[in-house]
């Protein structure tokens, strides 16, 4: 009687452990599986399979109402184009869209609507899709335009400078003077940047890119920046190791400024 409880007991834990791997591995991002990409067999199909029952008629006719789709959550950022429909992030909530035009400026925005409201499109950047489901979405009833605008953007229109620099370790702000630097060494050194906006800015992005693998090592989203001198540096929040990195701001998912920088220690 023993024996069977213990070996009842493994068998349960065992069970339990499958379950929490899966779900775990289902709600990281797909980029850090990447070897589920192209095998085809229950476990990715598990993993990489979520579903979504859709409710209400804002993807009709595309996509019916009560309809339970089984979205694809393992994809290349690469496969992202027009016409697609997505699962992505809006702030906590999860959202159906279709992409319907992507626009470069600075980094990749994808313009998403759904079919109720085909105008109003929302900027969707490439790490809040979650997943993408694959149908033929030429039924749509969005009319692309020919004449969409191209924003032209004049980094004057937003601050009067921006720039990167240093205050020697052991100081703060209030009694040193930032020395404008695009060579870092934080061995005796703390990493800062300025930006002197010349009227208060919302929706402000601030993102420090590893340059050879363009990962991002360092991000503030949604910032608002008041009329004055904004002065930030480190005190070992920025995690940078040797090497080049580049500095940019975003506002309104538009790239006004981009600095190229080095840690030397």
């Amino acid at each position: 009687m023993r024996k069977k409880r213990i070996i009842s007991t493994i068998i349960s834990i065992i069970v339990v452990v499958i379950i929490v791997v899966i779900i775990w591995i289902k709600f990281i991002p797909s980029s850090k599986i990447p070897f589920l990409k192209d095998n085809d067999n229950f476990i990715t199909q598990a993993i990489c399979s979520y579903s979504v029952k859709i409710s209400g008629d804002s993807m009709s006719p595309i996509i019916q109402e009560g309809l339970t789709i089984a979205f694809n959550k393992c994809f290349e950022k690469n496969e992202l184009d027009s016409g697609l429909v997505i699962l992505y992030r809006d702030n906590e909530n999860l959202r159906l869209g279709i992409i319907r035009d992507i626009q470069d400026f600075g980094r990749f925005v994808y313009k998403v609507s759904n079919e109720r409201d085909l105008n109003k499109l929302q900027d969707v950047l490439p790490d809040d899709v979650v997943a993408i489901y694959e149908i033929d979405t030429s039924q749509t009833k969005y009319k692309t335009s020919n004449d969409a605008a191209v924003a032209e953007v004049d980094f004057e229109d937003y601050m009067s400078n921006a720039y990167l620099g240093t205050i020697p370790k052991g100081m703060d702000v209030e009694n040193s003077t930032v020395q404008q630097s695009q060579q870092i060494d934080l061995s005796k050194d703390k990493f800062c940047f300025v930006l002197n906006p010349i009227k208060e800015l919302r929706n402000v992005d601030i993102v420090i890119y590893k340059e050879q693998t363009t990962d991002t090592v360092f991000s503030i989203e949604d910032a608002i920046l008041p009329i004055r001198e904004n002065i930030n540096c480190d005190d070992g929040a920025i995690k940078l190791d040797q090497g080049k990195y580049e500095f940019k701001v975003f506002v309104d998912n538009i790239l006004i400024k981009s600095i190229e920088f080095e840690i030397i220690n």
